[in-house]
């Protein structure tokens, strides 16, 4: 295979969750092209993966779908010899089916999956593995099995510089203990309450010396009014103000990360980075499937009383993610610290 096009285009921690087939190909095929088909939003997380050679994206920098004809014209000029769509649509399967691209592999189980000549039958919808293995699964049928999972996110120093000086302004030190709080889904999944976060946080400050940032888009600026209006103790606030490659450089020097399930919760991860995850356990959003990868001691989940179905209506109806308090949550905050704390001592040694 001389040129590789994966097509991802969904959302960032889709996009994330991808990088180990990125990975898998570089290794069976290291002379090879490989070319990611993304949105352009994610561009920019794109970029900072070596392993990659090239970016196509379907939209513009003002997230305006690309003319079909001319982004035909784009994956056709490249030549690609095989494309891997780990996220299909009849969009993305016609694009591809028209640009003349001798092998496409997908699922067989859409109904235009005819525009697929590799079509691999694996139900996604039950959720009984991670989205990772989902992915890496589509390169089996060319002998891959790769069990060395890596994300291969290198942050460049410009980004890095300039976090350590925005931390710097708000008055927190390199050997300041840093925690990230990221309370939006933007509705991939059932959120835990603001209130909650806020909660936390003010727990978290009043019996850890540490720091906290909030952080969010511009679109979850209702959010984090709230939290910030429910809070005793204020957290430094973060939102709109970076770039994708400056939030990735700030997660890195962050020490850990609380959120929902979200795109950043998975950065966090691919970037090695502690996080605790607040999630659903119900179909299709449980954490078997988009948990942080190999990060089971990581997640919450309510316990559910005897007798309620777990379903996203009874979640919503009875505001089942309650069930997770903010004690429960500082119980395993404190053993992440203790376990930062523990890292710094040796490191000393």
């Amino acid at each position: 295979m001389n040129k590789i096009l994966i097509s991802r285009t969904d959302m960032l921690g889709d996009v994330i969750l991808s990088f180990p087939v990125v990975s898998a190909l570089r290794k069976k095929y290291p002379d090879s092209q490989i070319w990611f088909l993304a949105r352009n939003y994610t561009s920019d997380i794109l970029k900072c993966n070596p392993k990659i050679n090239g970016i196509l994206t379907i939209d513009d920098s003002n997230n305006k779908k690309k003319n079909p004809i001319s982004l035909i014209k784009e994956i056709k000029e490249k030549k690609f010899d095989i494309a891997f769509i780990l996220y299909p649509s009849l969009f993305i399967a016609l694009i591809l089916f028209i640009s003349r691209i001798p092998k496409r592999i997908g699922s067989g189980y859409r109904w235009y999956s005819l525009l697929f000549n590799k079509r691999i039958y694996e139900h996604r919808k039950y959720c009984t593995k991670h989205e990772v293995e989902y992915n890496l699964e589509l390169l089996r049928p060319f002998g891959i099995y790769d069990q060395d999972v890596t994300f291969d996110i290198e942050i460049p120093n410009n980004e890095k510089n300039k976090i350590e000086y925005i931390l710097k302004n708000k008055g927190i030190t390199e050997n300041d203990l840093l925690i990230i709080i990221h309370p939006s889904s933007k509705g991939s999944a059932i959120d835990w309450n603001p209130k909650n976060f806020a909660k936390l946080i003010d727990i978290i400050l009043s019996k850890t010396n540490s720091k906290i940032i909030i952080s969010g888009t511009k679109s979850e600026e209702h959010t984090l009014n709230k939290i910030m209006n429910y809070c005793t103790k204020k957290p430094i606030r973060l939102e709109s103000e970076l770039t994708l490659k400056e939030f990735s450089a700030l997660l890195k020097r962050a020490d850990l990360l609380i959120s929902n399930s979200t795109g950043p919760l998975h950065l966090a991860v691919a970037l090695g980075v502690d996080v605790i995850g607040i999630y659903p356990d119900i179909i299709p959003l449980n954490p078997t499937r988009w948990g942080p990868y190999k990060r089971e001691d990581s997640i919450l989940t309510p316990k559910i009383p005897e007798g309620v179905k777990k379903s996203k209506k009874n979640y919503i109806k009875f505001k089942l993610m309650d069930l997770i308090t903010p004690e429960e949550v500082f119980n395993l905050v404190e053993k992440k610290i203790a376990k930062v704390r523990h890292r710094l001592k040796q490191d000393i040694h």
